[in-house]
Protein backbone atom coordinates (compact mmCIF):
# COMPACT_ATOMS: atom_id res chain seq x y z
CA UNK A 1 0.00 0.00 0.00
CA UNK A 2 1.49 3.33 -1.07
CA UNK A 3 1.49 6.06 1.51
CA UNK A 4 1.77 9.69 0.52
CA UNK A 5 2.66 12.38 2.99
CA UNK A 6 1.16 15.76 2.21
CA UNK A 7 2.42 18.89 3.89
CA UNK A 8 -0.09 21.73 4.05
CA UNK A 9 -0.84 24.78 6.12
CA UNK A 10 -3.65 24.79 8.71
CA UNK A 11 -5.58 27.29 6.57
CA UNK A 12 -5.31 25.11 3.47
CA UNK A 13 -6.36 22.04 5.48
CA UNK A 14 -9.35 23.97 6.78
CA UNK A 15 -10.34 24.92 3.20
CA UNK A 16 -10.02 21.29 2.05
CA UNK A 17 -12.15 20.03 4.94
CA UNK A 18 -14.75 22.75 4.37
CA UNK A 19 -14.90 21.92 0.67
CA UNK A 20 -15.27 18.19 1.31
CA UNK A 21 -17.99 18.70 3.93
CA UNK A 22 -19.88 21.17 1.72
CA UNK A 23 -19.78 18.69 -1.16
CA UNK A 24 -21.00 15.86 1.09
CA UNK A 25 -23.87 17.97 2.44
CA UNK A 26 -24.96 18.87 -1.09
CA UNK A 27 -25.00 15.19 -2.03
CA UNK A 28 -27.30 14.28 0.83
CA UNK A 29 -30.90 14.94 0.00
CA UNK A 30 -32.79 15.56 3.21
CA UNK A 31 -36.36 14.48 2.57
CA UNK A 32 -38.96 17.06 3.46
CA UNK A 33 -41.75 15.84 5.66
CA UNK A 34 -44.53 15.21 3.20
CA UNK A 35 -48.00 14.73 4.56
CA UNK A 36 -49.38 11.76 2.62
CA UNK A 37 -52.96 12.58 3.56
CA UNK A 38 -54.86 15.42 1.94
CA UNK A 39 -56.67 18.08 3.96
CA UNK A 40 -60.03 16.37 3.34
CA UNK A 41 -60.20 12.64 4.01
CA UNK A 42 -62.56 10.15 2.44
CA UNK A 43 -64.24 7.52 4.59
CA UNK A 44 -61.49 5.06 3.65
CA UNK A 45 -58.69 7.48 4.48
CA UNK A 46 -60.33 8.54 7.75
CA UNK A 47 -60.83 4.89 8.68
CA UNK A 48 -57.15 4.19 8.11
CA UNK A 49 -56.06 7.44 9.81
CA UNK A 50 -58.13 6.68 12.92
CA UNK A 51 -57.50 2.94 12.78
CA UNK A 52 -61.24 2.33 12.95
CA UNK A 53 -63.36 0.01 10.87
CA UNK A 54 -65.58 1.77 8.32
CA UNK A 55 -68.79 0.55 10.01
CA UNK A 56 -67.57 2.05 13.30
CA UNK A 57 -66.86 5.33 11.57
CA UNK A 58 -70.29 5.30 9.91
CA UNK A 59 -71.82 4.71 13.34
CA UNK A 60 -69.97 7.72 14.80
CA UNK A 61 -71.22 9.82 11.88
CA UNK A 62 -74.83 8.68 12.29
CA UNK A 63 -74.70 9.58 15.99
CA UNK A 64 -72.99 12.86 15.05
CA UNK A 65 -70.15 12.12 17.44
CA UNK A 66 -67.42 12.93 14.94
CA UNK A 67 -67.11 16.04 12.75
CA UNK A 68 -67.81 15.38 9.07
CA UNK A 69 -68.95 16.98 5.84
CA UNK A 70 -71.37 15.50 3.37
CA UNK A 71 -71.23 16.56 -0.28
CA UNK A 72 -73.07 14.79 -3.08
CA UNK A 73 -73.90 11.83 -0.83
CA UNK A 74 -70.22 11.37 0.04
CA UNK A 75 -68.66 11.75 3.46
CA UNK A 76 -65.54 13.81 3.99
CA UNK A 77 -63.58 14.51 7.12
CA UNK A 78 -61.43 17.58 7.59
CA UNK A 79 -58.13 16.26 8.89
CA UNK A 80 -57.67 19.19 11.29
CA UNK A 81 -61.16 18.62 12.74
CA UNK A 82 -60.41 14.94 13.27
CA UNK A 83 -57.17 15.74 15.09
CA UNK A 84 -58.96 18.26 17.31
CA UNK A 85 -61.74 15.74 17.96
CA UNK A 86 -59.14 13.19 19.05
CA UNK A 87 -57.56 15.71 21.43
CA UNK A 88 -60.94 16.50 23.00
CA UNK A 89 -61.77 12.80 23.35
CA UNK A 90 -58.38 12.23 24.99
CA UNK A 91 -59.06 14.98 27.52
CA UNK A 92 -62.50 13.53 28.31
CA UNK A 93 -61.03 10.13 29.19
Amino acid sequence: MDQNIIVTSPQELQKLIYSAVSHAVQQISIPQKVDPLPEFLTIEQASEFLNLAKPTLYSLVSRREIPFLKRSKKLYFLKEDIINWLKVKKNED
